[in-house]
C-alpha cells in the first residue's frame, strides 16, 4: 500500500515574483513520486498489496516452530525509528506464550537510561545466570552479547528452549582497536552456533539490523524469515543484493510507514501483504 510523503512547507525568507523550488524539496518530491510509482508497479505485477495485522504476521512467523517444536530464526530489518523494537516486544511475548521458548534472553543496550523490554533487568553475568534460572524473560543491560549467547546455548543443551534477542545486531559484533564494529564478525562462536546448530535443539533467535551488510553470514544464511520495515538507500540495496527482498516489493518497502512490515520467507513467495497495528 502506497503512503504519500507529506512535504513540510518552509517559510520564505524573502519575497520575490518568481520562486525557484528548493533543491531539497525538489529531491524529496522526486523521491516520493518514484516510491509511489514503484509501489503502483508492485500492484500491477502481481495484484493489489493486501493489509494484515501484526498478530497475523506473528502467527505466520511462528507456524513452523509451533508445528515442529524447533526454534525460530527471525531477522528484523528496517531503518531507525521504524518500529522494530515495538514489533519485537509482541513477538517475544508470543514466542513465550506459544511455548516456542521457555526463556528469553534479551540484549538491550541502546539506551543506557531506560530498558525497552519487560523482564528482569540484570547488570552482570552473575545476575544474568540467577535470573535465567527463575524467570522467563531476562533483559541484559550492560553485558557482553556473547555471554548471553553462551548462557542460551547451555540452556538449550540442557533441554531449556531459549530465545536470544539482539535488539541491535551491531552491539554483538567484534570491535577493532578503535572500538568500531567489524562487519560480519560476531563477538564469539556461540552467537553463530545458536543460529546454525541450535534450532533443532530448541534455540530461537531474533536479531535487529539497520544495514544487512553488517550481518555475519550465519545470521543471513540461517534466517527463516526477514521482517522488513521501511528501507532506502544502502539498506535497501543491501537487502536486494542478499536477495532478501524481491524486486517487485521494492516500491512497497520504500513507502512503508513506521510500524508497518512485510514478511519475506526464505522458502516461499512474498505474500503481497503489509502488516500493521490497528492500534497505531
Amino acid at each position: 500500500m502506497a503512503t504519500k510523503t507529506k512535504r513540510r512547507q518552509l517559510p520564505s525568507l524573502a519575497r520575490s515574483r518568481t520562486k525557484a523550488p528548493r533543491t531539497s524539496q525538489t529531491a524529496a518530491a522526486a523521491s516520493a513520486a518514484q516510491g509511489e510509482s514503484e509501489s503502483a508497479n508492485d500492484n500491477a505485477k502481481g495484484g493489489a498489496v493486501k493489509r494484515g495485522t501484526h498478530e497475523q504476521a506473528i502467527d505466520l512467523i511462528l507456524a513452523d516452530a509451533v508445528a515442529t517444536d524447533e526454534g525460530s530464526r527471525v531477522v528484523m530489518l528496517a531503518a531507525t525509528r521504524k518500529g522494530k523494537t515495538g514489533f519485537d516486544r509482541k513477538l517475544v511475548a508470543a514466542i513465550l506464550d506459544k511455548g516456542v521458548a521457555e526463556r528469553a534472553l534479551i540484549h538491550d543496550q541502546k539506551y543506557p537510561q531506560r530498558a525497552q523490554y519487560e523482564g528482569a533487568q540484570v547488570l552482570d553475568v552473575a545476575q544474568l545466570r540467577e535470573a535465567y534460572a527463575r524467570v522467563p524473560e531476562v533483559v541484559d543491560r550492560v553485558g557482553d552479547a556473547e555471554d548471553l549467547a553462551t548462557l542460551g546455548r547451555e540452556g538449550v543443551e540442557n533441554g531449556i528452549k531459549t530465545l536470544v534477542v539482539l535488539d541491535e545486531g551491531d552491539y554483538a559484533l567484534k570491535r577493532n582497536d578503535q572500538g568500531e564494529p567489524i562487519e560480519r564478525v560476531w563477538l564469539g562462536p556461540n552467537l553463530a552456533w545458536l543460529q546454525l546448530q541450535g534450532g533443532g535443539l530448541g534455540a530461537s533467535t531474533l536479531i535487529n539490523w539497520q544495514l544487512l551488510r553488517k550481518a555475519p553470514s550465519s545470521c543471513v544464511d540461517s534466517a527463516q524469515v526477514f521482517v522488513v520495515g521501511c528501507l532506502g538507500g544502502r539498506s535497501l540495496a543491501g537487502a536486494l543484493d542478499n536477495r532478501v527482498i524481491p524486486t517487485e516489493a521494492v516500491g512497497t518497502v520504500k513507502t512503508l510507514s513506521p510500524g508497518e512490515f512485510c514478511l519475506f520467507f526464505t522458502d516461499r513467495e512474498w505474500d503481497r501483504t503489509v502488516y500493521y497495528s490497528p492500534e497505531g
